[in-house]
């Protein structure tokens, strides 16, 4: 089963550390711009998608 996830970002850095960690985890991903935000759009099992909110969390942690 697949499952879709879509994140905004508007740091430039943010979506550089969350697709390079989406990359090392060999989750597939893809980028877009959405109105003024970058938005990445996260496919896949359940578990890469929980994979991934928690990479997410992750760095956008690090950058408040």
């Amino acid at each position: 089963m697949t499952e879709t996830k879509v994140y905004k970002l508007n740091d430039s850095i943010c979506v550089e550390a969350f697709t390079t960690s989406l990359g090392i985890e060999g989750i597939k991903y893809q980028v877009f711009e959405y109105e003024e935000y970058t938005a990445i759009e996260v496919t896949g099992t359940p578990l890469e998608i929980i994979r991934a909110s928690s990479i997410y969390q992750q760095v956008t942690t690090i950058n408040l």
